[in-house]
């Protein structure tokens, strides 16, 4: 940051009595004003405030004096206050008094003077009013626009300065005249001027035009060396702020500059610098990345809470490809790095850890949601006691929490899997509270975190989720659809009508397309639910697959091939579900060629495709796919089958019923080779009664139940095998209390699939 470049000196332009210098407009009198100083009494005033040697002395001059200011002694008076930084300036009435003459005075200011108010405003806080008028400021800019033409570069980046400091977007009329003014005077800018005027010009996101662009990145190249490490990371973060806006050979060139000198950088700096790589998109090279993981463990029990937190946020932004559309959950990883660069970054992250955890007592909402969402992308685990005291501290601010601290702290600790429930409790009922104020990408976060946990926030909770969603549907994209259908599947919820057609509609005019984790996760959620997906849906991932030339992976083919399995053999299935099959096996010819990296999971689903698909259209399609796998698939599918059985508390209670109505049974028993092993097994009929629990089903905002798609898939292939498939919803099982109820209940179910002899009564 420049500070002033001294204070005005007296033999400027005296304020001359019933006279305007520039501006063509008179200031206002009165009879009561204060007569305007001569010459000579001008130039004694600015000695009396130069020689001012701290805030309390300035004050009590400016109140005794302020009325007889000149337009140089006002801007010396800001000069020193600027200096001084004292808190209690805009407070005292000595401020409002010089404040008023500045106010008078201002059309009489040089350029030099109005640029030295400016830069003291900036140190003051003084910025200009968001509400009602604020006739300092609209004078203020008036005059920095007049005399725009006559600033000197250094009073240019002190102005550009000050309204960065303030948070306070220049105006546009402003913008433009100074990038008018650095094409013209370019020349006469030094380095540290022209970095401050780039770094605030890009604030707020603002791009400059090419022609600035490359006028200063060519005088810029020329410059480095005589750039502090301050300057360096201002420019990488602005480069952040406007990205795809400058050529990457500048970025990489001012990175070069600054990983020469990375010692030099000041903790504030060095987050800077960070921040601005990984929101540049920067590429770290392997040597690059060693550099600053090393760095940033060494000053690590040096930095603050806020620090702590832009470090860590700024390795988990940092892109891990060079390459657009590779999965997000891919490309923060670092896996391209070798293994000790790896422990590189594991080694800074705990000691980011240790430095955070002592620091907790001082950390803000912001730090706290930060940290725990860097250490999620970056998959470092903190320890227990790092947990417990994060969760204390969480819980003592979560009600004062922002939706994107809660968004970040449940995406955080549930992708961590840590053991948080009070704090996910806690957070999720805030976000309750608080949903109707979330934007799309903190909505995205909620989704993810709750379908990552498991947990359940309740039907109050899910039914403003969905509304919230759906209200934001027209700004997600691919990941937005895939986490909110992921989430609804995953806790066993069912949309309504409204948001599957907001959901279509979507897609019909999304113009980014779905990779192969999104398709495949999104078909997995429709086929959970037992839900068709819209044929224009269908139609759109058929034509992506079609013109694609990246197969998927192979964890995401299972789970697509499974679920279009399950949705094409449902009641009812569209015909486009067979396209889509057939376009996914031709890209995918041998995209399972072996089990490697697949789960037990997927090996079991596969295998489960396999057996329902045979005698069906799609027989050929999955079995052709998954041959090369077809041991594995199996050999997963009878390992699962053979683990001892969890008996329910529900299943128990009907065996007791069935034993009392004479009826032969058993209980989980291997059917077909051990291939599957149904609730309850009637043997002599043929029958499989399954007891099906909650969860088996989804629920709708009504309470209705839904069967999910998996228990459906159960019962087709029983029903493949010859089966006759009984179903004992939980429901209907737990409304009847005595043991005739019981008795009489069975015995009507099981009627439609076997002949009952046993009387329902004793």
């Amino acid at each position: 940051m420049v500070g002033g470049d001294g204070d005005d000196d007296a033999r400027g332009t005296p304020r001359r009595a019933g006279a305007d210098a520039d501006a063509g407009e008179r200031a206002p009198t009165s009879a009561a004003a204060a007569a305007p100083p001569s010459f000579e009494e001008s130039v004694e005033l600015n000695k009396e405030i130069t020689a001012c040697v701290n805030w309390e002395s300035l004050s009590r001059l400016i109140e005794r004096e302020a009325g007889r200011m000149s337009a140089v002694n006002v801007s010396t008076a800001y000069g020193r206050l600027g200096k001084f930084k004292d808190p209690r300036t805009l407070r005292v009435a000595s401020y409002e008094a010089l404040e008023r003459a500045a106010t008078l005075c201002m059309g009489e200011m040089s350029a030099r003077s109005v640029a030295q108010v400016v830069w003291a405003c900036g140190h003051l806080q003084r910025g200009k009013r968001k509400s009602g008028g604020d006739a300092f400021w609209e004078r203020l800019e008036a005059r920095v626009l007049e005399q725009t033409s006559k600033l000197a570069p250094q009073g240019v980046s002190n102005v550009c300065w000050a309204y960065t400091r303030l948070e306070q977007k220049m105006p546009n009329e402003m913008r433009d005249a100074f990038e008018a003014y650095f094409l013209k005077h370019s020349g006469k800018f030094k380095a540290g001027e022209l970095s401050i005027m780039f770094w605030a010009m890009t604030k707020f996101g603002d791009r400059p035009s090419m022609e600035f662009m490359n006028t200063f990145e060519k005088k810029m190249l020329n410059w480095f060396n005589f750039c502090r490490t301050q300057e360096l990371a201002n420019m990488i973060a602005a480069y952040a702020r406007i990205k795809g806006c400058g050529t990457p050979e500048f970025l990489h060139s001012v990175a070069q500059e600054s990983f020469l000198t990375l010692r030099a950088f000041k903790n504030a700096e060095f987050g800077m610098l960070l921040w601005g790589l990984s929101n540049a998109e920067y590429f770290l090279e392997e040597d690059e990345a060693q550099m600053i993981f090393h760095e940033a463990k060494r000053r690590a029990h040096t930095l603050n809470a806020a620090e702590v937190a832009l470090v860590a946020g700024s390795f988990a932004t940092f892109s891990d490809a060079n390459t657009v559309g590779v999965r997000e959950n891919e490309i923060r990883s670092f896996t391209r790095f070798e293994k000790s660069t790896k422990e590189a970054l594991s080694s800074a992250c705990h000691a980011l850890e240790e430095s955070f955890s002592k620091l907790l007592p001082k950390a803000n909402c912001d730090d706290l949601s930060y940290v725990i969402w860097a250490f999620a992308h970056l998959s470092h685990r903190p320890s227990e006691e790092f947990v417990r005291r994060f969760e204390d501290k969480a819980l003592s601010m979560i009600d004062y929490a922002s939706p994107q601290n809660l968004a970040n702290m449940m995406y955080g600790v549930s992708t961590l899997k840590l053991n948080t429930i009070t704090l996910m409790t806690h957070t999720s009922f805030c976000v309750l509270e608080k949903l109707d104020s979330f934007s799309a990408v903190e909505i995205f976060m909620v989704c993810s975190a709750l379908a990552n946990s498991g947990h359940d926030p309740g039907p109050e909770m899910m039914l403003k989720l969905e509304s919230a969603s759906v209200r934001l549907m027209d700004t997600f994209n691919p990941a937005g659809v895939t986490e909110f259908l992921r989430v609804f599947a995953r806790l066993r919820y069912m949309c309504s009508e409204d948001s599957f057609m907001a959901i279509c509609e979507r897609c019909d005019i999304m113009s980014e397309n779905f990779d192969s984790y999104t398709m495949g996760m999104t078909l997995w959620s429709y086929a959970t639910l037992c839900k068709q997906p819209c044929n224009s849906m269908i139609q759109r991932f058929t034509d992506e697959l079609q013109g694609s030339m990246r197969p998927f992976k192979g964890q995401d083919y299972g789970l697509a091939l499974w679920s279009l399995v399950l949705l094409g053999t449902l009641d009812g299935a569209s015909k486009h579900v067979y396209s889509l099959t057939r376009a996914l096996v031709a890209l995918n010819a041998d995209v399972l060629s072996s089990a490697d990296g697949l789960s037990s999971d997927s090996l079991c689903a596969l295998y489960m495709a396999r057996l329902v698909t045979i005698g069906t259209p799609y027989e050929a399609l999955v079995l052709n796919a998954t041959a090369n796998i077809e041991e594995d698939c199996k050999r997963a599918w009878l390992l699962m089958k053979t683990q001892d059985p969890t008996i329910s508390k529900l299943q128990s209670d009907v065996a007791l019923v069935l034993e009392e109505l004479q009826i032969p049974f058993e209980l989980e028993a291997p059917v077909e080779g051990g291939l599957i092993r149904p609730d309850i097994v009637i043997a002599e009929h043929r029958v499989a009664l399954e007891v099906d629990g909650p969860h088996h089903y989804s629920y709708d905002a009504l309470g209705q139940r839904h069967v999910l798609g998996p228990t459906v898939m159960r019962d087709k292939l029983l029903e493949s095998w010859g089966w006759r498939v009984c179903t004992l919803p939980y429901h209907e099982w737990t409304d009847l209390i005595t043991t005739r109820e019981k008795r009489a209940y069975l015995n009507r179910l099981l009627s439609k699939f076997m002949p009952v002899t046993v009387k329902d009564d004793d």
